[in-house]
């Protein structure tokens, strides 16, 4: 009779379970963040046009850990090409609100879009430059590129997939000398 030799290291499968896990995770944050780059990194040879910003909006975001809502400033905005007058919302490829200050509130956030000087060029009238698809001119955004919650989603799966492919190539090397 053949003796084979026991290839799951002396503690059981346990470590093996953490290294599956790492890598499934690895690869499931990885392309969420390659999901999210690729429209953003096809945005960067977008033309660009003039807008006008026409208004704004408060959006308001759940927080499951913190039972409570926050509150973000967006603006609206209509921009012509080729003569067709389009409308967009969307800031980034990220988010469609600005990238600045979230409040408590919605009468915060309204009061600081009235009143902070952070908001000075993002009122109504205001001129802003506004990247379009040219394919598809009514998708729009104000800040064309990759932006860094992608990238750092992306580093992020990166990490555990190779913090997943040393922790099995250890558990590999174990179970080989033992």
């Amino acid at each position: 009779m053949r003796a084979e030799k026991n290839t799951l290291p002396p503690r059981g499968c346990a470590p093996l379970l953490v290294v599956g896990a790492l890598g499934i995770g690895g690869l499931a944050f990885l392309a969420m963040g390659i999901w999210a780059l690729i429209p953003a990194l096809r945005s960067t040879s977008w033309p660009t046009v003039q807008g006008v910003i026409t208004g704004h909006r408060i959006e308001s975001s759940r927080y499951q850990k913190k039972m409570r809502y926050d509150y973000d400033v967006g603006v609206n905005y209509v921009y012509e090409v080729e003569r067709i007058r389009h409308t967009g919302h969307s800031f980034s490829h990220a988010t469609d609100t600005l990238p600045l200050l979230s409040y408590d509130s919605r009468e915060a956030a309204e009061a600081a879009y009235a009143s902070d000087p952070s908001f000075r060029d993002w009122q109504a009238g205001q001129a802003v430059t506004v990247s379009y698809d040219p394919l598809a001119p009514a998708e729009s955004v104000l800040q064309k590129g990759a932006d860094r919650l992608a990238l750092a989603i992306c580093l992020l799966g990166a990490g555990l997939l190779g913090i997943g492919a040393w922790e099995g190539w250890k558990l590999r090397r174990r179970a080989a000398i033992s």
